[in-house]
């Protein structure tokens, strides 16, 4: 089963407003993978904006495999 995680990102970088970043997340549960895409990003904050991946991290590990006693974050809070 796959599940789709949509967001939007607003603030400040680099003295730069941005308004109305998409951030796309599409998570295959079964496999624990998460695939994650930021869109309508201006060319001159392109390179600025790579830290903005740990944004993912969160959704990342709510839908990680369990792996041993190790849980992931659904399994632990059970809420995303």
């Amino acid at each position: 089963m796959a599940q789709r995680i949509n967001g939007r990102i607003e603030g400040k970088i680099n003295n730069q407003q941005i308004d109305g970043f998409d951030i796309h997340s599409y998570v295959v549960v079964s496999d624990g993978r998460v695939y994650t895409a930021v869109s309508k990003v201006p060319d001159l904050l392109g390179v600025d904006l790579q830290p903005l991946v740990s944004l993912a991290l969160p959704v990342s590990w709510a839908f990680s495999k369990q792996k041993g006693l190790v849980k992931n974050g659904f399994q632990l809070t059970g809420k995303i």
